[in-house]
Parts: structure tokens; C-alpha cells; sequence
């Protein structure tokens, strides 16, 4: 499972990654990737690689011990 540490961005962000992302692509006349969804944004803190899903407890508790509020 490709792991990684981030946090979200905001609707208004989105948005004008949006708008960056659709410009950009135009002049790839479709040669490139696919576009990236609005609901997938977000800032990678840390990536972490392919690691084992016994291994999500303990990212779980690191990320709480930072951000208290992670679910």
C-alpha cells in the first residue's frame, strides 16, 4: 500500500489548482497523464512508500500524536 503524510486543501484552492492543471494540460494535447481530481489535492508532508497494511496502526499513532485530530 503506497503510504504518505499529508493534509488537504481547501475548496478555494482546489479550485484555482483547477484552473492551473486544466492550462497546463492544454498544451499537452492529451500526451500527458490524466488530470488529477478536485477531491485528490493535497500537500504530501512525507512519502513513505509501499508498506504492508499492518503497518497502518503505527502510522495512525504517529499522525495522532502530531494532529490530535486525525481520525
Amino acid at each position: 500500500m503506497r503510504c504518505f503524510f499529508g493534509v488537504g486543501v481547501d475548496h478555494q484552492l482546489a479550485l484555482e489548482l483547477i484552473s492551473l492543471r486544466d492550462r497546463a494540460l492544454e498544451h499537452l494535447d492529451g500526451a500527458g497523464p490524466g488530470p488529477v481530481s478536485a477531491g485528490n489535492f493535497h500537500l504530501t508532508l512525507a512519502f513513505l512508500g509501499d508498506l504492508p497494511a499492518d503497518r497502518l496502526p503505527l502510522l495512525r499513532d504517529c499522525a495522532r500524536a502530531v494532529a490530535p485530530a486525525i481520525p
